[in-house]
């Protein structure tokens, strides 16, 4: 075979493995989005059940949340929060949700309805959220959230 046939296969060879890689990748990419997409309902689940293991399981070690209030939250807040007697949420209503993936980051942001008790005293909340998740060892874990208050005008 001549040098310029050697060229060519190689190409041929190289190009078909790309291709390869992005059909694996495109198949990987979609395994995590799905795995990212059950990790969001199970925090929320976690969140409308006051289910403190599920919640202790998804929250970062370095987990930080800015609440409706403008306030800041570490993990060790959100789970005494949700011990029984505190936070109680009866409605959870998400809209305009978007989920997309960055490298190890799954970002999901969207809209919605939030109305519960906090220690007996009721509320009601539209917000526009952001919630970063990161893929560590296999296992999705929420590491940072923002809620604003959305305004009627």
């Amino acid at each position: 075979m001549s040098k310029r046939g050697w060229i060519v296969l190689i190409m041929v060879s190289l190009s078909l493995g790309q291709t390869m890689g992005k059909e694996t990748d495109s198949e990987t990419k979609g395994e995590v989005m799905k795995a990212l997409e059950k990790t969001v309902h199970q925090f929320r689940q976690a969140m409308l059940e006051n289910d403190l293991p599920e919640l202790d399981r998804i929250l970062s070690a370095d987990y930080v949340g800015h609440n409706v209030y403008g306030g800041t939250e570490d993990r060790r807040a959100v789970l005494e929060a949700y011990q029984p007697g505190h936070v109680a949420l009866h409605t959870f209503l998400v809209s305009e949700q978007h989920i997309e993936l960055r490298g190890a980051v799954g970002i999901v942001r969207g809209s919605g309805n939030i109305a519960g008790t906090f220690q007996g005293q009721s509320f009601a909340h539209r917000v526009r959220f952001i919630d970063l998740f990161i893929l560590e060892s296999g296992v999705w874990r929420c590491f940072f959230s923002q809620s604003t208050e959305m305004v009627s005008q």
